[in-house]
């Protein structure tokens, strides 16, 4: 089984090899039968796992987001 996931976080780029840290996020993974189990366990590493039903939606929210 393979399911596409996207996260999300908020990160400055302060230099060369240098992230700063700034939101924690989410983590979306696509809908099906298995993608709330793991939702949860993304949860439990804390990542946040959230099932979506619109994954092209939320693919195309992060790329225009980062422009």
């Amino acid at each position: 089984m393979t399911l596409r996931a996207i996260t999300q976080v908020g990160s400055i780029l302060r230099g060369p090899g240098v992230v700063e840290y700034t939101v924690a996020g989410y983590t979306l993974v696509e809908a099906h039968e298995r993608a709330a189990a793991v939702a949860a366990v993304l949860t439990e590493c804390g990542l946040d796992g959230r099932v979506t039903t619109d994954m092209k939606l939320a693919m195309w929210g992060k790329l225009s987001s980062t422009a």
